[in-house]
């Protein structure tokens, strides 16, 4: 896997590189606008972390040039702000996800991977996870080899589950992911998990929350 880092600050952008390197995957630095768009340009990168404050144009603007360019790569944007605002924005442009600072390595490796993950669903019908297939030309998803009974809110939540796996889904996404033009309230949302987890149980299969964090599956060994 190929990232390409956009971070105007060396010392982080490196310590990004050094944690990307030890799963295997290899990154590209970019330290302004300027930059980025010349390497998004000129290489192929898988996913690419964007960090929102740029010293001659914001990180939204890369994004916003990068979706109408229609180039196929995966967008995380990294900020220090914490205005939901800006990052319910950044996603309405075409992000695929975010990560605010400081960024915990471990939240990172996850997001990078679900990103990638979902570029890859993107480009295929179907998403093999663990004892799990979704076959999207079908909008069914197969436990255990067994199709899994579900209404249609069910199945969107349990996609977008599967694509962010290993990391969490938060309820703004799920939202995101089952509403049409309304917001879903989040005690909807939990009773569509609650009916998922009962479903799941006979298959070692469970959803948990973090407060903090929102929803994450996890597969019992």
């Amino acid at each position: 896997m190929k990232i390409l880092i956009v971070e105007d600050n060396f010392e982080i952008a490196n310590a990004y590189r050094e944690e990307l390197k030890k799963h295997n995957m290899i990154s590209d630095i970019a330290m302004n606008y300027e930059q980025g768009l010349k390497k998004i340009n000129s290489n192929q990168y898988d996913v690419a972390l964007l960090d929102i404050n740029l010293p001659d144009k914001s990180g939204i603007e890369l994004l916003n040039t990068v979706r109408m360019n229609q180039v196929p790569i995966g967008i995380i944007m990294v900020t220090a702000r914490t205005e939901e605002q800006l990052i319910v924005s950044s996603l309405d442009d075409g992000a695929d996800d975010y990560l605010q600072k400081p960024v915990r390595y471990n939240e990172l490796i996850s997001r990078v991977k679900a990103v990638h993950r979902r570029m890859q669903s993107r480009n295929t019908s179907n998403l093999s996870l663990e004892s799990i297939e979704i076959d999207y030309s079908k909008n069914i998803v197969m436990v255990d080899n067994q199709i899994l009974k579900m209404t249609s809110k069910e199945y969107l939540i349990m996609t977008k589950l599967c694509e962010h796996y290993p990391g969490y889904c938060t309820t703004e996404q799920l939202n995101g992911a089952i509403s049409d033009e309304y917001e879903i309230s989040s005690a909807s949302i939990r009773v569509h998990i609650y009916n998922l987890k009962k479903k799941l149980q006979d298959h070692q299969i469970t959803i948990n929350n973090s407060k903090n964090l929102g929803y994450i599956l996890c597969f019992q060994q």
